[in-house]
């Protein structure tokens, strides 16, 4: 999707967003500047500022050029949401406890988030996101926060982020009547849970500065929470979604530093989870000795959990066995030098959840990767395609891809069977990868 000048960042400018959509629609819809005119009575050249975003639009002629484009109110509600913005910065610049800021923020994150879904059906009414007046009990929203974090593996993630979208704008404006209660640790708890469940939406689905943006305050109110095991399971998380997206491992290791300190020494599934990012990546170093030393205090760290956490295979907060087993075939998969692990993975697949259909994808990628490594390509590669197919669009999150890139590498460079390269030809369609060699999609 454009996103106009590499040198604006649509979440400090909300109508530079604006303005990069309505461009990007028309152009789509190859309509010239011209031809608005032609159907609005728009002048071309107030077009051309309002796309630069030098000019704001007025709202009739925001209305006028969503119904010539069809773009289902997007526009009229982005050109909203980038007005609204700007008079909640006129009209409080500043604020002692920091809310009229943070929800300026806010904001700004919403817009730039759910314009870099690029669809409609993610955005919502916008005088639903204006006028919410949620729960005062702090009870109350952590059972929304527990709802969300339950559709977080299986709620297609555009759909999720809209909920989100509307629980975030919400909760803040409950903050910010709350006054200096809301700084009190179970309000900050919930807030940096529902930041921390749109950053790792945003993140499965690959808009990794939006959901950079959500992590960095999602950190700040754990922070102000003192909850170190909040605050470890945030940095694991962080990590986790940092090494699918192949961040520095250095980074990715201070990440797992850092979390095991925030935590104390409590266990908590923050402690686990950072064990199990340090046995990934030291595998994917080449580092057996030290995976296999991370995997084993993983274990130790695992039997020290509390049922609540062992036992929660539903939610985004529980670290349940199928993680562990996840951990230990990932290690195999990804690693250089480390034992196969079948035993793993086929245990993660009995216990997965039937719902939570991308965890039990990514373990059927992972036995087509041995598969294909142990000389069965055509099946390999086959049983991938059959994974990937069966997985809605909305379900190929960075996670599965990453999985399902690695059935290709583990592939020889030069296939020699009709039938091998047709099978591997069959499953580049279906990753919409380039149609050529598998070199190239390994290159």
């Amino acid at each position: 999707m454009n996103t106009g000048s590499p040198d604006v960042d649509p979440v400090q400018n909300a109508w530079h967003r604006l303005g990069s959509e309505m461009r990007r629609i028309r152009e789509m819809r190859q309509l010239s500047r011209p031809a608005v005119y032609a159907q609005t009575g728009d002048d071309p050249s107030n077009l051309a500022k309002w796309e630069a975003a030098t000019r704001h639009i007025p709202s009739d002629a925001m209305r006028r050029i969503d119904d010539l484009y069809g773009a289902n109110g997007l526009l009229i509600a982005l050109r909203d949401m980038a007005a609204e913005i700007d008079r909640a910065a006129r009209v409080s610049p500043k604020a002692d406890t920091g809310h009229a800021m943070d929800m300026e923020y806010v904001r700004r994150q919403i817009l730039a988030s759910l314009a870099a879904l690029g669809t409609t059906a993610v955005l919502p009414p916008l005088g639903t996101l204006r006028h919410l007046m949620g729960p005062d009990r702090v009870q109350d929203w952590e059972e929304v926060v527990w709802e969300r974090s339950l559709a977080l593996h299986t709620q297609p993630i555009p759909d999720l982020v809209q909920d989100l979208a509307q629980d975030i704008i919400d909760f803040q404006q409950n903050l910010s009547r709350l006054g200096a209660s809301s700084l009190a640790a179970p309000w900050q708890r919930v807030n940096a849970q529902l930041l921390c469940l749109m950053a790792r939406a945003l993140g499965s689905a690959g808009h990794r500065r939006e959901s950079r943006g959500w992590w960095a305050k999602a950190r700040e109110a754990a922070e102000r929470s003192g909850d170190g095991q909040l605050l470890a399971f945030f940095l694991a998380q962080q990590t986790v979604q940092g090494l699918y997206e192949h961040r520095p491992v250095q980074v990715l290791l201070n990440h797992t530093d850092e979390a095991l300190a925030a935590a104390q020494g409590a266990p908590c599934a923050g402690v686990v989870k950072a064990l199990s990012m340090q046995a990934q990546i030291r595998a994917m170093q080449g580092n057996v000795q030290g995976s296999l030393i991370a995997l084993r205090e993983q274990a130790r760290e695992f039997k020290r959990l509390p049922d609540s956490v062992s036992g929660d295979h539903d939610s985004a907060w529980g670290f349940p066995e199928e993680r562990m087993m996840h951990t230990r075939s990932f290690a195999t998969i990804h690693g250089t030098g480390m034992p196969d692990d079948d035993e793993a993975r086929q245990a993660a697949l009995a216990t997965y959840p039937v719902g939570n259909i991308r965890g039990r994808t990514q373990m059927r990628l992972h036995q087509a990767v041995q598969q294909v490594r142990n000389g069965d390509i055509v099946a390999g590669l086959d049983l991938a395609r059959a994974a990937v197919a069966e997985l809605p669009e909305h379900d190929r999150t960075i996670f599965v891809r990453f999985d399902a890139e690695a059935v290709l590498t583990a592939a020889p460079r030069t296939l020699q069977s009709k039938r091998e390269q047709t099978a591997a030809m069959e499953y580049q369609q279906v990753l919409a990868l380039p149609s050529g060699s598998v070199s190239d999609a390994q290159a």
